[in-house]
């Protein structure tokens, strides 16, 4: 035990801290102590004697060992804490122990107390030892993270899917993206379309290997089109087991040099063939303009699904009041002018139609583009399947569909937004009766709850599981008997604007919205074609209120 250790007594009894001392000098421990009896002492000697352990009595005449516990939690300094006591009471050390005491001992049983200090002080001796390296290991990479961040090279660190976890914020000087666009997206998503697979199979290629990665030139994509090229070389940064964890990549721009170095070869084919080297620029230029083509489109086609959600929003506001001002001048006619002349209100009848067509493409953008909130509450998933039966009753009397209703008892509660899941099976109950056509059918609506890995037998993904426990789900199932979906449609469904109906009967956006409200209460959906005839359509929904 060090010398200089200093060791801080709380006791009444002077003779009692007498026997503690000497029960420890006995034992060849070498101190200095001091004895308090109040709280204003303990808060003093805590200042200035800074002590390096804690024996405290459980009771003392207005103090408490509790008193001093919580006194020495709110202190920036911690400090090992023995209780030592008369008092034989399980409730008392386990309270003592709740509230940060690192063991217990009877007055009785001293001869335990310098086995016992030693393996208290051994234990924060090495949670010092911890602190300190976790320390030294936030200096170093502070330190490594400032020479990150001002490099003018490109410096990317990369998970084992070669998704970006950190970028120097030279990139947005390099590439134009600010380092927060391209945390998490895949590395090769800058790449070069070109050069795609020979970076990912230099990646997988340098996993297993002992070392870094070999240098190599790669194409990469600047924000604005433009494509750059980079010489880069990457590391493996390895657990204490040699197992890969992440990949440090540095780039280094080379397409100033490259382009000189080009330069110089034409200047020196011009020397010898004039009329060739002109031929070859111009052949350049051509690819490099088809190129330039090619990226642009991709880029456009890769940003047009995010651009139609901020378009829907902006079209459905304006053209929803307008829509409503028609729909009501129409009525107005009908009323007073359709009646009297039969021509006039069969054109009428019709505006009405197409006009409400209208609205409902309108209705289903702003549904496709309301933003992802939800009024979740604990809800009754066959309460809100029975009134959603309701809703469309007119509908299946006038398509002849009987229905079918196996509804399992006591469905535990969901945490749901009722309002929009009884949009999902609206829009799902309609679907099943415009598919089974004029001669009608039969629709049947189950629910039930099921393990994952039965959920999971029936077609599609299962529910996202991170702890992959292996739980419960609660699936509904619509299906219906009617000629079932093209099998060359089936991955098309849920894209907005497809839409197998005909042309005035359906806005191809209601699977769309369907399946965005699903997957906004952490479920999924699946449609399949049954062997029997017809479609089934199954919902999974977690029971985990977290979901």
């Amino acid at each position: 035990m060090h010398e200089d250790l200093r060791i801080l007594i709380v006791e009444d009894v002077a003779a009692d801290a007498e026997l503690v001392e000497h029960e420890l000098r006995r034992a060849g421990l070498v101190f200095g102590s001091r004895r308090v009896e109040t709280e204003g002492g303990f808060l003093g000697s805590l200042r200035d004697f800074r002590p390096d352990l804690i024996l405290a009595d459980y009771t003392l005449p207005q103090f408490t060992a509790l008193d001093a516990l919580r006194l020495l939690r709110e202190q920036p300094r911690r400090v090992p804490f023995i209780l030592v006591t008369g008092t034989q009471s399980e409730e008392v050390a386990v309270a003592c122990m709740r509230e940060g005491a690192d063991d217990y001992i009877l007055k009785d049983s001293l001869k335990r107390l310098p086995s016992a200090l030693r393996n208290v002080m051994e234990k924060w001796a090495t949670e010092r030892k911890k602190e300190q390296a976790e320390a030294a290991r936030r200096q170093s990479e502070a330190k490594y993270r400032l020479i990150a961040d001002n490099t003018l090279d490109l410096i990317c660190l990369l998970d084992r899917e070669r998704r970006i976890v950190y970028v120097s914020p030279s990139c947005e000087q390099l590439l134009g993206y600010a380092a927060a666009d391209l945390v998490g997206r895949q590395a090769e998503s800058l790449v070069h379309g070109e050069d795609r697979p020979t970076a990912t199979q230099a990646f997988q290629e340098a996993l297993p290997a002992a070392g870094g990665g070999r240098a190599m030139q790669l194409r990469l994509a600047h924000r604005s089109g433009e494509t750059r090229v980079f010489e880069a070389v990457g590391s493996w940064i390895r657990d204490g087991q040699g197992t890969p964890q992440s990949a440090v990549i540095v780039c280094r721009d080379i397409t100033e040099r490259q382009h000189a170095e080009e330069q110089l070869r034409r200047a020196n084919l011009e020397l010898a063939a004039r009329e060739q080297a002109l031929l070859e620029a111009l052949a350049d230029l051509r690819r490099s303009h088809e190129q330039l083509q090619a990226a642009q489109l991709q880029l456009i086609q890769a940003e047009k699904m995010e651009s139609v959600g901020r378009l829907a929003a902006g079209v459905a506001h304006e053209v929803k009041n307008p829509l409503s001002v028609i729909l009501m001048g129409v009525e107005y006619l009908r009323k007073h002018v359709g009646r009297s002349d039969d021509e006039v209100g069969a054109a009428l009848c019709d505006m009405d139609g197409a006009v409400k067509r209208a609205d409902a493409v309108v209705r289903g953008l702003l549904d496709f583009s309301a933003p992802g909130t939800l009024d979740r509450r604990d809800e009754d998933l066959n309460g809100i399947v029975r009134q959603a039966l309701l809703l469309v009753r007119h509908e299946l009397a006038r398509g002849r569909v009987q229905v079918v209703q196996e509804l399992a008892p006591q469905l535990p509660a969901l945490r749901l937004d009722r309002n929009k899941i009884e949009q999902v099976f609206v829009n799902l109950f309609l679907n099943a009766i415009q598919a089974q056509g004029e001669s009608g059918g039969t629709l049947t609506v189950r629910t039930g709850v099921k393990s994952l890995r039965e959920a999971g037998s029936g077609g599609g993904k299962r529910p996202f599981d991170p702890l992959n426990r292996g739980g419960s789900v609660v699936v509904a199932e619509i299906e219906d008997t009617g000629s079932g979906i093209p099998a060359d449609q089936l991955s098309k469904i849920f894209d907005p604007f497809f839409t197998t109906k005909p042309s005035g009967t359906g806005t191809g956006l209601g699977l769309t919205v369907v399946q965005k409200i699903v997957e906004l209460h952490g479920g999924t959906i699946a449609v399949v074609n049954r062997r029997e005839g017809g479609v089934r359509v199954t919902l999974l929904l977690s029971m985990d209120p977290q979901a």
